[in-house]
């Protein structure tokens, strides 16, 4: 019953402030904008917005058409241990085509984030009706939980991305779970 009445209180209070969290890209590479919302004594929810690109080396023609960026960091902190399962971002800009995104989460010893497959956590799938991104994690909240999001698109879609914001849309956005 006490794992009941904290879950529904933590998804009580992160229904009641999704609406006030977003990412959204910049044309300063060097332009950062943070929002951090504290969801009760349990449970922390911060998003910073960037745009760093990475450099596709490749003579593959596919990667000359393609960008790739790194355009925000979401920090979960949790002091009791949840489980991430799910975690959609709706977009608010002009409509895009074809997108690819991934969430990594850099290694404590790393100085930067190095976007490659030891450290993915996971890819996440872009619905271009909807406009949305799903991500399936799968993961354990424990302490500090840094997710990087990167995106990969095409180089017409950039300005696009840079007028444009992702954000989490409401409680089903999110889905958390108590681990006991």
């Amino acid at each position: 019953m006490m794992f009941e009445i904290k879950l529904f209180n933590i998804m009580l209070l992160l229904g009641l402030v999704l609406a006030y969290i977003q990412i959204s890209a910049d044309n300063t590479p060097s332009s950062i904008y943070e929002n951090i919302t504290n969801l009760g004594p349990l449970f922390q929810l911060c998003t910073t917005s960037t745009w760093k690109e990475f450099a596709l080396n490749s003579n593959l023609p596919e990667f000359k058409q393609k960008k790739w960026a790194w355009i925000g960091l979401i920090t979960m902190k949790s002091k009791i241990p949840l489980k991430l399962k799910t975690l959609n971002l709706q977009w608010y800009g002009k409509k895009i085509d074809e997108l690819q995104a991934s969430l990594y989460q850099k290694k404590e010893m790393d100085s930067t984030l190095i976007p490659i497959q030891q450290n993915l956590v996971c890819d996440g799938t872009w619905n271009t009706k909807k406009q949305e991104l799903t991500f399936n994690v799968d993961q354990k909240v424990v302490s500090i939980n840094n997710y990087y999001l990167v995106l990969s698109f095409s180089k017409h879609e950039e300005n696009a991305l840079k007028s444009g914001k992702f954000t989490l849309q409401n409680k089903k956005s999110i889905n958390l779970s108590q681990l006991e």
